[in-house]
């Protein structure tokens, strides 16, 4: 028995998938509210009561997005010292969410401040417009 072919398809078979790149997961996203941020870690839960913790490195973008602004380029950078609990945030990571710890790439947060703002807005313009 000529167990050449055989042993030819095997090696050709192990070397064709080792020689590919390996794929970075697609990117995930997770928004909620800021429970805790400290040091290099951000919690946030969702409305459906569910708690992800993340960290961050220094490659992580972390945006302030402008009440009224749709332009991420034109956000102000912030840090991690800056937010606080009841910010709403949008964590972009990869990876599942299962995976422990998670890293975030980029943060883009809204203030209470800014949430604030954005309702009194919406108010008044409500008050205006009447029913």
């Amino acid at each position: 028995m000529n167990l050449f072919p055989v042993v030819l398809a095997v090696l050709v078979l192990a070397f064709s998938t080792s020689a590919q790149p390996a794929q970075a997961p697609p990117s995930q996203r997770f928004a909620g509210a800021v429970v805790n941020s400290q040091a290099n870690e951000i919690s946030l839960q969702n409305t459906k009561g569910d708690i992800l913790t993340f960290t961050t490195n220094d490659r992580t973008q972390i945006l302030h997005a402008l009440p009224g602004e749709n332009d991420p380029k034109k956000w102000n950078k912030l840090t991690l010292s800056e937010i606080g609990p009841g910010d709403e945030a949008l964590a972009y990571f990869r990876g599942s969410a299962g995976q422990k710890p998670l890293l975030a790439t980029s943060l883009v947060i809204r203030t209470k401040a800014d949430l604030a703002q954005l309702a009194q807005k919406q108010l008044d313009d409500w008050k205006k417009r009447g029913t």
